[in-house]
């Protein structure tokens, strides 16, 4: 796979397409849904638990000091996570799988030392591909777009009623950043409301996420508050946003950013 990188969270980063490293990474590429049953009719789908996944390598350096410094850097750049327990990321084009590196068997070794060829046992609690596409809508001006976060679409729009495009297969996930200066700010998505009961400062903003079920109030000093009790009771915060062409209304007076999550048991193929 050409462009498979991996990175971890520290955010150092392995290019297996680098001419350093040969993979075997079609198997990244396998999925299997969970399923319950009950009385032999399928009742629901699901990706509970952990699963894992491989990856074969081979590491190749013109000289044995080289590749020694690239098996070292391979392994400390997995094993840090592990450590952590905090997951790396796993690229393929636009889309990232999260998980660690559990296991590293060697199939094979050079006598010249400038050789090795390992399987990697991936393993994750998540189990899908995630792509990003981001929008900013900005206060009170208009600002073009233009593409960019990690070589994602990224758009631009400001006013009070502008679009957006979710082409995920299902409903996504989001993330709503909100800028302050604001009081009660609301924002529409198509026909749902997504609103907070609180005031925001200049150099503040919300964090709303509805993967993790959580909001966040991020002061001027870092400090996160959660501000989960300020939801609005009446329209369920975490919607997923709907597929398709997306309408967003708001008054105009703050600024905000919203990421959506495209979710599939693999990344899309391309050429």
């Amino acid at each position: 796979m050409a462009n498979l990188k991996y990175i971890n969270h520290l955010n150092e980063t392995i290019e297996f397409y680098s001419e350093n490293y040969f993979v075997d990474s079609y198997k990244l590429r396998d999925y299997s849904w969970n399923y319950d049953t009950d009385f032999n009719k399928i009742k629901n789908f699901n990706r509970l638990g952990v699963t894992s996944k491989k990856l074969t390598v081979s590491v190749l350096a013109s000289s044995a000091q080289t590749a020694i410094s690239l098996y070292n850097s391979l392994f400390e750049t997995f094993e840090a996570d592990v450590l952590a327990q905090s997951p790396g990321k796993f690229y393929i084009g636009d889309y990232y799988f999260t998980g660690f590196v559990s296991d590293s068997t060697k199939s094979s070794y050079s006598s010249a030392q400038n050789l090795l060829t390992l399987e990697l046992n991936i393993i994750s609690d998540t189990n899908i591909w995630t792509r990003e596409t981001s929008y900013s809508f900005s206060k009170d001006q208009t600002i073009s777009g233009h593409g960019y976060v990690y070589g994602y679409p990224y758009n631009y729009a400001s006013g009070a009623n502008k679009n957006i495009l979710n082409d995920s297969l299902a409903d996504s996930n989001f993330k709503l950043t909100i800028y302050g200066a604001a009081s009660n700010p609301e924002v529409y998505f198509g026909d749902h409301l997504y609103s907070i009961e609180t005031d925001l400062e200049t150099n503040e903003y919300l964090e709303i996420d509805s993967k993790s079920k959580t909001i966040y109030k991020v002061q001027s000093d870092g400090t996160r508050v959660n501000a989960l009790n300020s939801r609005d009771r009446d329209n369920y915060i975490f919607q997923k946003i709907p597929t398709g062409t997306v309408s967003v209304s708001w008054n105009n007076n703050f600024g905000f950013d919203i990421t959506l999550f495209d979710e599939r048991s693999e990344p899309k193929w391309s050429a």
